[in-house]
């Protein structure tokens, strides 16, 4: 696809608020379409010089990835996927899932270089985000040395002056004007900020329209001067200056200590959670075994109270029919042998009547039980009906009477006190 050229309407797509707005996603997509399209030969160039690299490109459309803003289209150019998967375990071990999967860029991941295209113009750079510690541990390692750091500014120094040097949104400078001062300057803030390093070649916005398609050839010729400081932030197994295996067995291992700590912690807790169900178990069987026991207990002393209760009860000898055989061997009543009494004249005084002699002896006072009338004699022992109440009908024995009118009944398992008054001899 022939690069056409960029024009002003292109580059208004990504400023406010069409940067929101779905309606110019095609222009976007038509963008996104040219800068890929300039892709291949670069990317033939870099593998040519011993970079194993990939290229992925930024939603053209407001999306969760660029948080419903396409403020700049993204380019990249970074590690493999089969180098990004071996390094993916590691790299991610302090992001969330829901972050690792919201970007899917390497931003965050790895060291890259991007063509970006934006409102403000057009930038071919090198990037190295402070999140990407693999690459970055190892780039700091490697400053660390003098005669690495003399290469890097000597890279530097050998680049053209339009060609910027500096962190995104912190300090920079023309490569021409870096020195040592300002190189530490630059690493000094990088960690502080913990931001992202960046050398490349920025393009305004008018010199993007005025160049049109000479715009494609200014791209390949900064990738292939920026090829050789991109080693530098690059980690590979031959420029490993942090001993990357060793980290991978040290995450290792505390990853293996964090899963057998949580294993042990599951394993305590589902022996507590067992534990506890066997004593509420152990409970629920003694407490069902008491209630047996004392239901088994209630039960035989209702039938031996029951049962002496009948056993005591007095028959009433009117009550009683004999057969014409039990008549004629019956025993016949004996009579009084106690004399009768004599008859007593009309005016001579009753024996209640006559006065009787002064005992001066106190005589104690007897607490006598008295009992509401009723058309039959009630005592205990005796069976009855109720006559009235909410047990009308129920027939029970009398168990025990008490002074003020009250007879406590026996009705099967029941045992209730009515007042004398309401009972009644059975009906038969």
């Amino acid at each position: 696809m022939q690069f056409p050229g960029l024009t002003a309407d292109h580059l208004g797509c990504y400023r406010e608020p069409k940067s929101r707005s779905n309606v110019y996603s095609r222009t976007r997509l038509e963008v996104k379409e040219w800068l890929l399209a300039l892709s291949p030969p670069i990317l033939e160039r870099l593998r040519s010089q011993g970079h194993t690299l990939d290229v992925l490109a930024s939603d053209h459309h407001p999306s969760l990835w660029n948080r419903k803003v396409v403020d700049r289209q993204w380019i990249f150019f970074s590690r493999g996927r089969e180098q990004m998967a071996s390094l993916q375990r590691i790299v991610d071990r302090e992001r969330s899932l829901a972050a690792t999967l919201a970007d899917p860029t390497p931003y965050f991941k790895s060291s890259f270089m991007s063509i970006a295209l934006g409102g403000d113009g057009f930038e071919a750079a090198i990037k190295l985000n402070w999140r990407a510690w693999v690459d970055r541990d190892n780039f700091l390692a490697r400053m660390a040395d003098p005669q690495e750091r003399e290469s890097l500014l000597a890279a530097l120094g050998g680049l053209p002056e339009e060609y910027i040097f500096g962190l995104v949104d912190g300090p920079c400078r023309a490569v021409g004007d870096v020195d040592d001062a300002f190189f530490d300057e630059v690493l000094a803030s990088f960690e502080s900020t913990q931001g992202m390093l960046s050398v490349g070649l920025p393009v305004d916005p008018q010199r993007c329209v005025d160049l049109g398609p000479d715009l494609a050839e200014v791209v390949s010729v900064a990738f292939l001067l920026l090829a050789p400081l991109f080693s530098f932030v690059h980690w590979t197994e031959e420029e490993d200056y942090i001993s990357l295996p060793e980290r991978e067995q040290a995450i290792d291992l505390e990853r293996q200590a964090v899963s057998e700590k949580h294993r042990a912690e599951t394993e305590a807790f589902e022996s507590k959670k067992r534990e506890r169900h066997e004593e509420q178990q152990r409970r629920f069987e003694d407490e069902l075994a008491r209630k047996k026991d004392q239901q088994v207990y209630r039960e035989r002393m209702r039938r031996i109270v029951v049962s002496s209760m009948a056993r005591d009860v007095p028959r009433d000898p009117e009550a009683i029919v004999l057969t014409p055989v039990e008549a004629a061997v019956a025993p016949r009543p004996t009579p009084d042998p106690r004399p009768a009494p004599a008859p007593v004249a009309e005016n001579e005084p009753r024996q209640a009547d006559r006065p009787r002699p002064f005992d001066p002896t106190p005589r104690p006072r007897r607490r006598q039980q008295t009992v509401r009338a009723v058309p039959f004699e009630v005592h205990v022992g005796a069976r009855v009906e109720i006559s009235s109440g909410v047990l009308k009908g129920k027939w029970g024995i009398v168990q025990q009477l008490d002074r003020h009118g009250q007879a406590k009944i026996v009705l099967g398992s029941m045992v209730a006190r009515v007042p004398v008054d309401q009972l009644r001899a059975p009906q038969r």
